[in-house]
């Protein structure tokens, strides 16, 4: 899809907001953020996905109609930065709980087990008779 018809149908359509552009080092890593107002949802799309894809396609995602794996999508969770579409499941399990922010553990009774003390932390404490 062309640009400036992306845009224009952003904004003859009244379910998106539009919210900004951003220029990155590499042209490739261009961006625009658009938030769905229906649901509040934000989204940050490449403009290589909208030069890629047709209206209907990114209209769908937008909706959250469909999953937006035709949308490139980077993240750091594996320690680098990669796209999400070449992932296995595990690992996208692994985003969507994060994108949840649930990092609390569950609460326990039972008492917290700890270390027994190495030779050299008795050495260090003056306790090791082996001196």
């Amino acid at each position: 899809m062309d640009g400036k018809k992306f845009y224009k149908r952003i904004e003859e359509d009244g379910r998106f907001a539009w919210m900004g552009c951003h220029k990155e080092p590499k042209p490739e890593d261009d961006y625009v953020v658009l938030a769905n107002k229906l649901n509040g949802s934000v989204f940050r799309v490449c403009v290589n996905a909208i030069l890629e894809n047709d209206w209907t396609t990114i209209e769908d995602v937008l909706l959250c109609k469909r999953p937006p794996t035709v949308m490139r999508h980077l993240s750091r969770i594996v320690g680098y930065y990669s796209f999400t579409y070449a992932w296995n499941k595990s690992k996208l399990a692994e985003l969507l709980d994060r994108r949840k922010g649930q990092y609390t553990l569950p609460e326990s009774d039972a008492p917290v087990p700890v270390a027994d003390e190495t030779p050299r932390m008795r050495r260090r404490a003056g306790k090791d008779s082996t001196k």
